[in-house]
């Protein structure tokens, strides 16, 4: 569900389980409750919306989904052992991961020791579209109130497919988390930098620029369409350079106030 790319449908892949599809589908539940699953966020931040997309999930799309957050957990210990457990559990199955598993008990037990199902609701029990182009996206605007979110439990209602998940606000900085001993990237959104503005995002929002790790491609930065009123025949001034008509730019907030000592 949190893969950077959008979900894919592959027409002739099956798998021992079934009909492969590119997210988080559950068996045909029966037995009494509902699945559901727990999320950490990368950073830990103030959550203005939510995006739960069925993209391709028609008639097995989950027919309802409920959000609940926490910023912190009531056992630590039971977040490590749960992924103890996850890593675990594809020891030998490579290629499929936890495909084909449900929850051990040792699992459930674990859980239960974080009172997710008690964390602050973000999302009520709210019905969802399926997973047809014009309704597989479905936007939750959370009210203001929460505090900062580090970790989601996803519901479904009961059972059924999600593609992905959209988690949309703004990073809050973690004073602990930033070295007063090193240079830091004062812009990484890890710090709490922002993209706020930008003339044109045709093939990658700027936001790109300051997200971790390094650009796979193309499309993993920022890259705008060529300027529309760009003349038929460049000319050159007076001053030997090519006359351009204007540029495009871009604002960055930095995350943390600082003395600035090099651009990359």
């Amino acid at each position: 569900m949190i893969k950077d790319e959008d979900a894919v449908w592959k027409q002739d892949e099956y798998t021992t389980f079934g009909k492969w599809m590119d997210g988080w589908e559950t068996r045909r539940r029966r037995t009494e409750g509902h699945d559901w699953c727990i999320v950490q966020l990368g950073i830990p931040g103030i959550i203005r919306a939510i995006e739960v997309d069925t993209a391709f999930f028609t008639g097995n799309f989950s027919p309802k989904v409920s959000i609940f957050g926490a910023l912190h957990l009531s056992d630590a210990q039971a977040a490590d052992n749960l992924r103890r457990i996850r890593k675990d559990s594809v020891v030998g199955q490579p290629e499929i991961g936890r495909m084909g598993m449900k929850a051990s008990d040792e699992e459930f037990a674990e859980v239960a020791k974080l009172q997710s199902d008690a964390w602050s609701p973000l999302v009520e029990l709210t019905p969802l579209g399926a997973g047809y182009e014009e309704t597989r996206k479905n936007l939750f605007h959370i009210p203001p109130g929460h505090g900062p979110i580090q970790y989601l439990r996803v519901n479904m209602g009961p059972d059924g497919g999600i593609a992905r998940i959209r988690v949309y606000g703004e990073v809050v900085v973690q004073p602990e988390r930033i070295p007063a001993d090193r240079e830091i990237d004062l812009a990484a959104v890890e710090h709490g930098g922002m993209a706020i503005a930008c003339s044109n995002k045709h093939y990658g929002h700027p936001r790109n620029l300051i997200a971790p790790g390094r650009g796979n491609c193309m499309g993993d930065g920022w890259e705008t369409a060529r300027q529309p009123k760009r003349p038929a025949v460049y000319q050159k001034g007076p001053d030997g350079l090519m006359l351009l008509p204007g540029c495009d730019w871009a604002i960055l907030k930095l995350g943390v106030p600082g003395n600035i000592s090099q651009l990359e």
